[in-house]
C-alpha cells in the first residue's frame, strides 16, 4: 500500500511538471525554478522508495535472497532478549525513518510473546536522505556507552520530529546520562566508525532498504505485519 501510494505520488508530480511546462508560453526564470522543485520532489519520492526496498539501488544491485540464510556477525551490537534465544532477529534501521518507527511495536510484541525464545539485535543504517539520522544514531551509541541504548532507541523513534542536537541532549538529560560523557561519545571517531561498519554490512546485501530484518539469517524487507514475523519465528522454532 505504501509503495503504491508512493508510485501514485511520482505519477502525479511528473504530470504536474509536464502540465506546468505545457501551460507556460516561455520558460522564464520562475517556471524554471518551479520545474526544478518538481524534479526534486520526484527524486525525493524515488529515494524514499529505494529506502523502503520498493525500488532497486542506484547501482542496480539485487537485494538479499529471501530463500537464503545469511551469516551476520552480531559483534558488539545492542541486543534485547535472552542471549541464548533460539531465534535472533537482526534489525537494520534508521532513526529518522517513519517506517522503522512503525516496526517498533511489532518488535516489542514479539519479544513479549516469545520471551526467552527471541532476541533482537540492532544495526545502524542512517540514510543520506534523512539529514538528522546520523547524529541520532551517534546519540544512541553515546547512550549505549552508559547502558541506556534501548531507552534512547525508544525515545528517538517516539519523537522523530525532535532529532536536532539540542533535542538529543534533552533526551540524554531526561534519561539521567552524564551529559559531558554523552557529548564526548557522540563526537568520538570510534562512534562514527562503528556506525559506518554497520552501513558497510548493510551494503554487502546490495539493494537494501530500511527497516530490513534477518530472522536466523533469513531476509524480511520492510515493516511487515506482525503475523508475517510470527509465522517465520514459528517456522524457526519448529526447526530446532
Amino acid at each position: 500500500m505504501k509503495l503504491t501510494a508512493a508510485l501514485v505520488a511520482i505519477g502525479f508530480v511528473a504530470f504536474a511538471a509536464g502540465w506546468w511546462l505545457g501551460r507556460s508560453s516561455a520558460l522564464d526564470v520562475r517556471a524554471g525554478e518551479r520545474f526544478a522543485r518538481l524534479e526534486a520532489d520526484v527524486e525525493r519520492i524515488r529515494s524514499d522508495l529505494r529506502a523502503l526496498g520498493g525500488a532497486g539501488s542506484p547501482s542496480g544491485q539485487p537485494g538479499p535472497d529471501p530463500a537464503k540464510v545469511y551469516e551476520i556477525a552480531i559483534g558488539s551490537s545492542p541486543t534485547l532478549g535472552a542471549p541464548d534465544a533460539a531465534v535472533t532477529i537482526i534489525q537494520i534501521a534508521d532513526f529518522e525513518c517513519p517506517f522503522c518507527s512503525s516496526a517498533v511495536p511489532t518488535m516489542k510484541r514479539l519479544l513479549e510473546v516469545y520471551s526467552g525464545q527471541v532476541r533482537l539485535v540492532f544495526k545502524h543504517n542512517p540514510l543520506p536522505i534523512h539529514p538528522r539520522a546520523l547524529q541520532a544514531h551517534k546519540a544512541s551509541m553515546a547512550a549505549a556507552a552508559q547502558g541506556k541504548f534501548w531507552e534512547m532507541h525508544d525515545r528517538l523513534f517516539a519523537s522523530q520530529e525532535k532529532l536536532e542536537l539540542e533535542d538529543l541532549k534533552s533526551h540524554a538529560k531526561e534519561l539521567g546520562l552524564d551529559l559531558a560523557a554523552f557529548e564526548r561519545d557522540m563526537s568520538s571517531p570510534a562512534t562514527a566508525e562503528a556506525i559506518k561498519a554497520d552501513q558497510i554490512l548493510a551494503g554487502r546485501f546490495g539493494s537494501i532498504g530500511v527497516p530490513s530484518f534477518f530472522i536466523n539469517g533469513r531476509f524480511i524487507p520492510g515493516a511487515q505485519p506482525y503475523d508475517l514475523f510470527r509465522d517465520r519465528i514459528e517456522e524457526e522454532l519448529r526447526a530446532q
